[in-house]
């Protein structure tokens, strides 16, 4: 999953349909359009006098060729101006590399709590797959467009005209899942050029992880990640990014359940009992009392052990399913302070 790099020299004639550099000026990205025969054009807006200075340094004049899921791009040697369709493991990617301050725009929300305390300001959102706004991507005058095969969607050509764009693969192309963050941490450092950082990150996550369970003894301890949709109860495969922190600490998953089990009846909701204890994925606006309260309202819970003698966490779903190396660390804090401690 590993991106190619090759290194190349960066003249005056840029690749065709990529946009002008001089942030002066007002560029006009021409983008096929669905209907034959038409185009149809983006208008990107000059940026404001008291903008930042973007003009690229030295190290921007080494641009690197970038083998990835759709293709090519010739991608700026130090991005200055990235748009990120992914607000997942790849946004929070660029934030830890140190490349915060260079996203222009991001694809959707994201996670609300986490990415408030790492972005504090507004950012534009430019939508992700068949909502993907290309107006207000090219009026973001990006040298850079990053994100996964699904962020991209089938826009990778009108995308590719408007800035340098690079797909990065995915765990499970087929369903978009990941089941694990580091990959996709190492695409995008090296699609950014900071390919030492990101082993940094991960040492740095291996050893707090290490440290969490420098004295504590699992002893066989299982769990089940789960989340409610009114009655109806998902479980989370033990291969999925919701699992990966849980895994990699060497708890045992979903013990009892058969494998590729998606969904679990109420009828089958003692399938659940072998599990210790219960990780609760809250998608919803209510909270930690009001998902507890479902979880023990469902007819058959009588049959869990876990949910009758309250071994239940309930989580942030969003996090937990679309952390990179900052989030997972929360994530990991935690498992530490709600799981571990027990």
């Amino acid at each position: 999953m590993a991106l190619t790099l090759v290194v190349a020299a960066c003249g005056d004639d840029g690749a065709e349909g990529t946009t002008g550099t001089d942030p002066s000026t007002s560029t006009t990205v021409p983008a096929p359009s669905t209907t034959a025969g038409t185009t149809t054009t983006f208008e990107a807006e000059a940026i404001p006098d008291d903008a930042p200075d973007d003009a690229p340094d030295d190290a921007a004049d080494a641009a690197r060729v970038i083998e990835h899921a759709r293709g090519t791009a010739e991608v700026p040697g130090e991005p200055s101006r990235i748009v990120v369709l992914d607000s997942g493991i790849t946004y929070d990617s660029l934030v830890a590399l140190g490349l915060g301050e260079a996203i222009v725009a991001r694809g959707r929300q994201g996670v609300d709590a986490f990415w408030t305390s790492v972005d504090p300001e507004p950012i534009e959102l430019v939508g992700e797959g068949a909502e993907l706004n290309l107006e207000a991507i090219a009026a973001a005058r990006p040298d850079l467009i990053i994100g996964t095969v699904f962020n991209v969607g089938e826009a990778y050509d009108e995308l590719a005209q408007i800035a340098p764009t690079v797909a990065l693969a995915v765990s499970d192309e087929a369903t978009f899942s990941y089941g694990d963050w580091r990959p996709l941490l190492i695409s995008t450092a090296a699609a950014v050029g900071r390919p030492d950082e990101a082993d940094e990150l991960i040492a740095e996550f291996d050893a707090a992880r290490d440290a969490a369970l420098a004295s504590i003894e699992l002893d066989g301890r299982t769990v089940a990640v789960v989340s409610l949709l009114g009655e109806r109860v998902f479980v989370s495969d033990e291969r999925t990014l919701q699992t990966d922190v849980l895994r990699d600490l060497g708890f045992e998953l979903n013990a009892g359940i058969p494998p590729g089990t998606v969904e679990i009846s109420l009828e089958q909701l003692s399938l659940l009992d072998a599990a210790d204890e219960l990780v609760v994925l809250e998608f919803g606006p209510g909270g930690d009392d009001e998902a507890r309260a479902a979880l023990t309202a469902l007819p058959t819970a009588s049959s869990v052990d876990a949910i009758v003698d309250g071994s239940v966490v309930v989580v942030d779903g969003f996090l937990w399913g679309n952390a990179g190396p900052l989030g997972q660390r929360l994530v990991l804090e935690e498992i530490a302070a709600d799981l571990l401690a027990r």
